[in-house]
């Protein structure tokens, strides 16, 4: 599978943030909020901070992109991020 878009997007701004500040979000949306993914769609406005999240934990092996989807009515690829083992264990603390 392609890396989507908005992960691509994502790659440049990683100087923009702390390691800190990617896991503290990622804790933020699965363990405070008890998300079961992370839905982005491939339009860039507004997501600089969010795809370089997911960005980084994919490069990290703690996100992988489960699924992409077309919405037909507007033409954007909406992709689902869900966590690997790895991330699991160490944003969740599940082993």
């Amino acid at each position: 599978m392609n890396e989507p878009a908005i992960v691509s997007y994502g790659h440049q701004f990683f100087g923009n943030y702390s390691v800190k500040e990617y896991r503290d979000s990622l804790v933020r949306a699965f363990v405070d909020k008890r998300a079961d993914f992370i839905l982005l769609d491939d339009n860039p406005r507004g997501q600089k901070f969010l795809a370089a999240v997911v960005a980084w934990a994919m490069d990290e092996g703690l996100l992988y992109n489960d699924r992409n989807e077309d919405d037909n009515d507007t033409r954007q690829v909406v992709s689902y991020f869900r966590l690997t083992a790895k991330g699991e264990k160490e944003i969740m603390g599940q082993p």
